[in-house]
């Protein structure tokens, strides 16, 4: 039997963003824009998702269960997250890297769900109201090259 070493890829990512709440007028003249700082690792199987969205948090997948582990200086001890076949359901932070980077295995699976990155999904009804018509590149990885809104 050979012993094949995993491939894993790491990258780094700022993505800026723009929020505002809906209901109120002079949200959108009024917003800022927030830097979120993100490093993924990514492979076949498992992937890791590091990020500073609100709190500097850890995620980590192995293809069915995810787990969110929060800053050590934050005083939160780590939890499993609910996770539904592999999907982290937390919020915009994880959600987009996520998409983006490290779903190219779930993105292979028959039947697959894909929620609506931005909102806290744990919490969101609708999370997966929304038709996935989600293109892929063929390669190995099998990211997301279109996500249409």
């Amino acid at each position: 039997m050979q012993n094949q070493a995993a491939e894993f890829f790491e990258l780094s990512a700022e993505i800026e963003t723009f929020a505002y709440r809906l209901k109120d007028t002079n949200g959108i003249a009024q917003a800022k824009p927030k830097l979120i700082k993100v490093k993924c690792i990514t492979g076949s199987t498992s992937w890791s998702i590091d990020h500073d969205y609100e709190v500097r948090q850890e995620w980590l997948g192995d293809g069915t269960n995810v787990e969110l582990r929060n800053d050590p200086e934050s005083g939160i001890a780590s939890r499993s997250a609910f996770s539904r076949n592999g999907l982290p359901l937390g919020e915009f932070g994880v959600n987009l890297p996520w998409l983006a980077f490290c779903s190219g295995a779930y993105l292979k699976r028959d039947g697959r769900a894909i929620a609506l990155p931005c909102g806290i999904l744990r919490h969101c009804p609708d999370r997966f109201a929304y038709t996935d018509v989600i293109t892929t590149f063929a390669d190995e990885l099998g990211l997301p090259r279109s996500v249409p809104s």
